[in-house]
C-alpha cells in the first residue's frame, strides 16, 4: 500500500503540481520514526523516495531514529536527500560510515559504501577503499550505478501518456468503423499528430 501511495502522489505532482508538501512533511516526520522503531525499512525506503522526488523538507531532529538503521537503501536515501537540501539540520552518518572499508564492501552495507561515494553524496571523499578492491574499482572506473532515486516513475508517467494516446486513437478507429464501416485514415493521422505534441514529456521526472 505504501508503494501505491507514493506512486499516486508522485504522478499527481507530475501531472498537476498540487501536492501539499507541508502536510506530507508533518505526516512523514510522525510516521518515519514509528516505522524505524519497528524496523520496517521497506516502507521507510518508499517514503524517503517520496521525499526525494517531491523535494519535501524534513527536520533531521524529527527523523533521528532513522540514522541508527543499518540498511543500505535507507542510508542512501537519507544521504541523498540531505545532499539535495531536503533535510534541515545535521544527519548523523556515524552508523553507516563505519562500513566505508574493504570489509564493508563485502557486507550488507556494500551498496551504501559504494554508491554514496560514487555519486558524491557521502560526507567522505575517500575512495581508496573502493579503488583497492578489484571488483568494485572496475565498477567505479566505469561509473556503474545501482542507485538513482531521481528516476523511477518517469517511465510510468510516460507510459500513462502513451496509453492515453493509444486509447484515443483506438477509440477514433472504432467509432469511424461503427459509424460507416469505413476508417478515415486522414483524421486518424491528424489526431496522431496532435497526440504527438501532447506526448512531449520531461525526462527529468
Amino acid at each position: 500500500m505504501v508503494s501505491l501511495l507514493v506512486e499516486v502522489l508522485v504522478l499527481r505532482e507530475i501531472e498537476h503540481q498540487d501536492v501539499d508538501r507541508a502536510k506530507l512533511a508533518g505526516f512523514l516526520e510522525r510516521r518515519l520514526p514509528e516505522l524505524a522503531q519497528e524496523n520496517r525499512t521497506g516502507e521507510i525506503t518508499w517514503l524517503l523516495f517520496l521525499v526525494v522526488r517531491l523535494e519535501i523538507e524534513l527536520s533531521a531532529s524529527q527523523i533521528a531514529p532513522l540514522f541508527q538503521l543499518e540498511n543500505s537503501m535507507v542510508a542512501l536515501m537519507l544521504t541523498f536527500a540531505s545532499s539535495r537540501g531536503a533535510i534541515s539540520g545535521t544527519v548523523d552518518h556515524g552508523t553507516w560510515q563505519q562500513h566505508l572499508s574493504a570489509e564493508g564492501l563485502k557486507g550488507p552495507m556494500w551498496l551504501y559504501a559504494y554508491e554514496s561515494i560514487r555519486n558524491g553524496t557521502n560526507p567522505s571523499t575517500d575512495r581508496s577503499f573502493i579503488e583497492h578492491e578489484p571488483f568494485f574499482s572496475a565498477l567505479l572506473n566505469r561509473n556503474i550505478k545501482f542507485f538513482d532515486p531521481e528516476r523511477g516513475f518517469a517511465s510510468i508517467g510516460s507510459e500513462l501518456r502513451l496509453r492515453r494516446a493509444e486509447n484515443t486513437r483506438a477509440r477514433i478507429l472504432r467509432q469511424d468503423f461503427l459509424d460507416d464501416f469505413d476508417i478515415d485514415l486522414l483524421e486518424f493521422d491528424e489526431e496522431e499528430a496532435d497526440q504527438g505534441t501532447d506526448m512531449d514529456f520531461d525526462d527529468e521526472y
